[in-house]
């Protein structure tokens, strides 16, 4: 079965929100401006759900002369040493990323500043450091989640509920799960011509097989059998 997340398609629903917003002169939605550089970021990076929630912000870099950059994935399943592995991010993903951690930083600075001074009690002091710390670990974190009981990493779950609410915003019905986009990425670059080692490599895969397992269909069209009969056909009169 095929799992392509339709990427562009849920990401231009986003635009079109953000775009509505600014005609109206409203400010931008916080979740549309996250929920646009998650998506655009775990794309690119074909990275597993765990892996792209659990971004910092220091693990990006930009490229020095173009408009792209890359991002460290610090630890993967077939990385449990944590030497890492350094992913392309376009320059769409980076523009997103760049509004983002602007709307990001504003939110914890707004949220640190909600915390009112304690009036009595060593309990009381006790839990505005505890809320402190929460947001000060926040803040390091590309992804999180900001709701009434404060701003905190985005977790697995939030992360596919995200995608999966997204895809549904932009008329899409399948459902997806957290290694929908790792694989339907890893389909989408199969079907454009790709080459399978140059896709394992964007994916952080150490060999190709987990590429020729995702891809076992659209490939038979790329076999030798397929080219040879296409040759046929070019050389039959």
């Amino acid at each position: 079965m095929k799992l392509t997340v339709p990427s562009d398609r849920i990401v231009a629903e986003i635009e079109r929100r953000l775009g509505d917003a600014r005609e109206d002169g409203k400010p931008a939605s916080l979740y549309d401006l996250r929920d646009r550089a998650l998506l655009l970021v775990w794309r690119d990076t074909l990275a597993r759900v765990g892996e792209v929630v659990r971004l910092r912000w220091d693990d990006f870099e930009r490229h020095p002369v173009k408009a792209s950059g890359s991002v460290r994935i610090r630890r993967s399943k077939t990385d449990q040493k944590g030497q890492g592995h350094a992913r392309h991010l376009t320059a769409e993903a980076v523009a997103a990323l760049d509004v983002w951690r602007d709307a990001h930083a504003a939110a914890i600075d707004q949220a640190l500043a909600a915390i009112p001074e304690p009036s009595a009690g060593n309990v009381e002091a006790a839990r505005r450091r505890t809320r402190w710390a929460a947001l000060a670990a926040a803040r390091d974190f590309v992804f999180v989640g900001v709701h009434r009981a404060g701003i905190t990493p985005l977790s697995d779950t939030a992360a596919v509920r995200v995608l999966n609410d997204r895809a549904a915003d932009a008329g899409v019905l399948q459902r997806f799960s957290g290694h929908s986009v790792r694989v339907g990425t890893t389909q989408d670059l199969l079907a454009d011509g790709h080459e399978v080692a140059a896709i394992a490599q964007a994916g952080g895969w150490k060999d190709i097989k987990m590429v020729l397992r995702y891809g076992d269909r659209l490939l038979t069209e790329r076999s030798a059998v397929a080219q040879a009969e296409a040759s046929r056909s070019r050389k039959e009169p």
